[in-house]
């Protein structure tokens, strides 16, 4: 047999060993998305810092056309020696996944992680669900600076192809980085760096739901003997929805150059844009319209995102269903060597999101409204004819605002085996924003919130006032002392870290439309200590303990405007900031042959907030609510091989036990206040167990990823009385390198599929609710049920085929 056909005939036994293990769970299976986080550098031997860490990790060195030898687990782990456990992938595993994944996408098979996305085309963003806690609880970075906020936004973040790696730590952060949320750990996407030769990379990509998508980037190189180099990449990808009717859009932008100060500092600054206009975003269905919809029960689509206008039912028009978003990033570490003693680390940064979305899609409006209790006639512009007829109006949702600050620190090296650091971190973040209510266009699209000809307007007499409308101004002002520091000693063997972080927030909402002004103060520690033992050159021992938290967003201070009633109703005012105490003992072997993390976690989480739907006037509107304490603690497994004969595998498992430790408050049917019966029940999105394996395929030439991912089910509610049931998912990617060919250096062709069975499953709860059914409080109140959960879809059966190339 030639040698050209050994490695083809071991590249089909990947192929078919995927179909074999696929085919028991033809009934279950589709494919995961992945994850980001962390904040230390893997396998860090100083006190960590956000603004002087070179991005890549110095997990596995990986050559340009992403292939290594050395790679345990084909790049799906990152090799680390650090008191804590860091999950994710490195470059090696990323370069030969699609271009359109996002970071959710990247880090799906980690053990710690549980992944849902309702798009195959990189245009809406995913859930991440970690030891019980939402992606909301997760400290999300780019370049160590957190953008926006949740996993919903990572298709907005770091394009695929500038991406050094994607890692997740669960548990104790960097104290230096600049963020609000990581009550469960941290979430870090790292960019590359500049090449030191000029040159770029191209790639091309085509797939199902008319996915296109066309990628480029440009090096400098050294210019001169200067030292500075850089890069500039530009994308645009357009695609339909897997499911309904409706196409999304996407240009990025990313920049990134790194100029030399003297022989040991540097500036590094970076800038990051993103915009998206317009994508249409699918709904997610309850547990009957899913089942109907899997059964081809009459009614089954009733979910479903129309292509034409019918003014009888204008909420499923894709017109009415979409988003136009602009983001951009902006920072620059700047890492100065005062004296071989200190070190000065100062990183400022700019985040900016602008956009609108038409909440709910359409609905029928009028014809006349209700202020303060009182109905009230309403036209179409402010001197238009008064509505004698409901018309089908969108509710849209605008905002717009920066974030801005910077970290500054100095490291102090002590002696050759202790540093200290000492920071402060200052923040203001502000966001804009403002709810109206507009009549459709004749063709059922969602009129510009600036066109008054369009907007509802209360008629009386001869003046007129606009009606549902709704403007908000939410603030907040960070100041933050950390000091942290690292010691080893017995050569090496021990090493402990600690620090500690008070944070001060200042939140503030002005709701220009009911002319209320709600502020609050915060003040949080977060306390960390880490340490590790090496046994010998293979095996390590580490334990960590720290206090972490997520504050409320300033946004959670204002009341919600009610159409039906005409008044502001609710108020989330004074919420507690959320907090969680985390342990974890580990044991670490990075053998030969085998790579092994076991780590036995918990987790006392207080005053939990979630991050759900609430019906107001019909629409579902973002809100913040208390869900009371929790306690998570289980073990993860992660294992590991080299490579023998081109194969790589990789398998990761995770047991977690997660119950409520407290009756959470509700409203009882005749208005008396009352408590859910909550106490000892299971956590909501909270797996009992998750499994994963990975096999990788690389001789150079040939190269193949199988993926496989089990979750258990989950419960919806939290009074356990809805649950989601377990899901197998599953992804394959096969490829080629082909030999430079004049300007073409490296070319590159490779498939990415996923949901190889075509499964149509949940993979996610996409909003909680308190209760499914009737039920009697803990004061022997009779209590309604709070509706449906919502979920996650995962698309049926996708493929992607890149072409790709270096000159």
């Amino acid at each position: 047999m030639s040698y050209y056909s050994r490695r083809i005939s071991k590249l089909c036994l990947l192929s078919t060993s995927a179909l074999f293990l696929l085919n028991p769970y033809a009934g279950n299976a589709r494919p995961v998305d992945k994850a980001v986080t962390s904040g230390h550098k893997v396998g860090q031997k100083t006190v960590p810092s956000s603004t002087r860490r070179n991005p890549v990790p110095d997990a596995e060195e990986v050559t340009v056309s992403g292939f290594s030898r050395t790679v345990k687990g084909g790049g799906g782990v990152l090799i680390t020696n650090a008191p804590k456990n860091i999950e994710g992938v490195s470059r090696d595993y990323i370069s030969r996944q699609s271009g359109a994944s996002t970071a959710v996408d990247l880090i799906k098979y980690q053990p710690s992680l549980n992944s849902s996305t309702t798009d195959s085309s990189g245009m809406i963003g995913g859930q991440l669900i970690s030891r019980g806690l939402s992606d909301a609880d997760m400290a999300i970075t780019v370049d160590g600076v957190a953008p926006n906020s949740g996993a919903g936004h990572a298709t907005q973040n770091f394009e695929t192809e500038d991406t050094q790696s994607v890692q997740y730590t669960p548990g104790p952060v960097d104290l230096a980085l600049p963020i609000t949320s990581a009550a469960i750990g941290g979430l870090e996407q790292s960019p590359i760096m500049p090449a030191s030769k000029a040159g770029g990379f191209t790639d091309f990509s085509y797939g199902t739901n008319n996915l296109s998508r066309e990628y480029i980037r440009l090096e400098s190189g050294e210019i001169g003997n200067s030292g500075i180099k850089a890069f500039y990449s530009m994308s645009h990808s357009h695609a339909r929805n897997w499911q309904g009717a409706g196409t999304g859009n996407r240009i990025h932008m990313d920049f990134g150059a790194y100029i030399p100060v003297g022989r040991s500092s540097f500036l590094r600054p970076l800038v990051s844009w993103n915009y998206q206009s317009p994508v249409a975003v699918p709904k997610q269905p309850t547990a009957t319209q899913f089942h109907d919809d899997k059964n081809g029960r009459a009614g089954g689509d009733s979910y479903h995102l129309t292509s034409f206008y019918d003014p009888s039912n204008p909420g499923l028009y894709y017109a009415t269903n979409q988003y136009r978003y602009n983001q951009i990033q902006a920072d620059m570490p700047v890492h100065l060597n005062i004296t071989s003693l200190l070190d000065i680390d100062i990183k400022p940064y700019l985040a900016y999101q602008s956009g609108h979305w038409n909440m709910g899609g359409g609905a029928f409006i009028g014809p006349t409204g209700t202020v303060g209790g009182q109905s009230v006639p309403l036209s179409v512009g402010p001197a238009g004819p008064i509505l004698t007829s409901p018309v089908p109006g969108s509710s849209t949702w605008n905002n717009s605002g920066p974030k801005g600050g910077v970290v500054a620190e100095t490291t102090w090296h002590v002696a050759r085996n202790a540093h200290v650091n000492v920071g402060y971190w200052y923040e203001q973040y502000h966001d804009n924003q403002r709810w109206v209510d507009s009549v459709l266009n004749a063709d059922g699209s969602v009129p510009n919130p600036d066109n008054l000809a369009r907007a509802l307007f209360v008629r009386t007499g001869d003046a007129s006032y606009k009606y549902t409308f709704n403007i908000t101004h939410a603030a907040s002002v960070i100041n933050a002392f950390f000091v942290q520091g690292r010691w080893s000693g017995l050569e090496n063997r021990l090493n402990i870290e600690g620090g500690v972080k008070v944070v001060h927030e200042t939140l503030g909402n002005d709701q220009v439309s009911n002319g209320t002004s709600t502020t609050q103060s915060i003040t949080s520690p977060i306390p960390q200590i880490l340490m590790s033992y090496k046994i010998d050159r293979n095996d390590q021992v580490y334990v960590n303990g720290s206090g972490n938290f997520r504050l409320p967003d300033p946004g959670s201070l204002a009341k919600f405007y009610d159409a039906s009633t005409g008044t502001y109703v609710g108020t989330q005012s004074n919420l507690k900031p959320e907090y969680v105490i985390s342990e974890a003992v580990g044991f670490r072997h990075n053998g030969k042959y085998i790579y092994a993390n076991v780590e036995f976690f918990n987790y006392s989480i207080t005053n939990r907030l979630i991050s759900t739907n609430v019906s107001i006037g019909g629409t579902a509107v973002p809100a913040t609510i208390n869900g009371g304490n929790q306690t998570s603690r289980g073990v993860d497994v992660t294992l590991s091989g080299r490579r023998v004969y081109g194969f790589t595998p990789y398998v990761s498992f995770e047991y977690l036990h997660a119950t409520e430790d407290s009756n959470i408050q509700t409203t009882a049917i005749d208005g008396s206040p009352d408590y859910l019966r909550t106490k000892g029940k299971r956590a909501v999105q909270a797996p009992r167990y998750t499994a994963n394996f990975g096999l990788n395929y690389d001789d150079g030439v040939f190269f193949g990823d199988l993926g496989l991912h089990y979750n258990s089910s989950q419960c919806a509610s939290f009074m356990n009385d809805e649950k989601m049931p377990g899901y197998f998912t599953d992804s394959l990617g096969i490829g080629v390198r082909f030999k430079n060919f004049q300007y073409f250096k490296a070319p590159v062709f490779k498939l990415n599929l996923n949901n190889i069975t075509g499964s149509f499953l949940r993979t996610g709860v996409a909003s909680v609710i308190n209760n499914a059914r009737q039920t009697v409080g803990v004061n022997g109140n009779l209590i309604a049920s709070s509706g449906a959960a919502t979920y996650y879809l995962y698309p049926r059966f996708n493929i992607t085929g890149t072409i790709s190339t270096a000159f």
